[in-house]
């Protein structure tokens, strides 16, 4: 399977490691893989663009350092608690979605790619720091944390920042955020075409 692009795997992990032999592999989707396997197969993986791990539990990813992922999503993933963006400095789109034990996140001028950040229903993230290292982000989607949304207004947005959406689900909060962005010019949803 040397030409393979595109593989999921789910709840499998006997020999997983041979997977970074699939040197053709650009999209890896991993669901339920134990925290008791390596996941240092995946830095081989020199054409792998997306990765993709969904469910499971493991504190974190941090045996994966890879340059020429472009695009990453973590979601319910139990007990993921601790994630560093400058391991991926290809980064051009993250998602981390329904990780209630994550209470931080911090960007460096690593991760001056990064267009798209959607950070959804991580009820303890209470930090979120080093937006202004990512001069390439156009969109960022914020939605069930503990950020406290003045702070990340005062602490500087991108320069090329045109889509923000910040939800508390709290509609009268959510309504003076909303305008708030509103007056900074920043759309809730991309205007579409036609």
């Amino acid at each position: 399977m040397k030409k393979l692009k595109r593989l999921a795997i789910c709840g499998h992990a006997k020999n997983i490691q041979i997977l970074g032999q699939l040197q053709g592999l650009e999209d890896l989707f991993l669901s339920m893989i134990p925290n008791t396997v390596g996941l240092e197969f995946v830095n081989q993986l020199s054409k792998l663009r997306k990765l993709t791990f969904i469910l499971g539990g493991r504190s974190n990813i941090n045996e994966i350092k890879h340059s020429g992922i472009s695009e990453l999503e973590i979601t319910r993933v139990r007990g993921f608690s601790s994630f560093e963006p400058a391991d991926f400095i290809g980064l051009t789109t993250l998602k981390i979605e329904d990780q209630i034990q994550l209470d931080s996140l911090k960007f460096k001028k690593a991760n001056k790619n990064i267009s798209e950040l959607g950070i959804h229903n991580c009820k303890k993230l209470k930090k979120l720091e080093g937006l202004q290292n990512l001069p390439a982000l156009r969109k960022i989607r914020i939605s069930g944390t503990t950020l406290p949304f003045d702070e990340l207004l005062k602490n500087g947005l991108p320069p090329k920042l045109k889509i923000y959406s910040f939800c508390t689900w709290r509609s009268r909060e959510d309504k003076i955020i909303r305008k708030k962005l509103d007056d900074l010019g920043l759309k809730e949803f991309d205007e579409k075409p036609g």
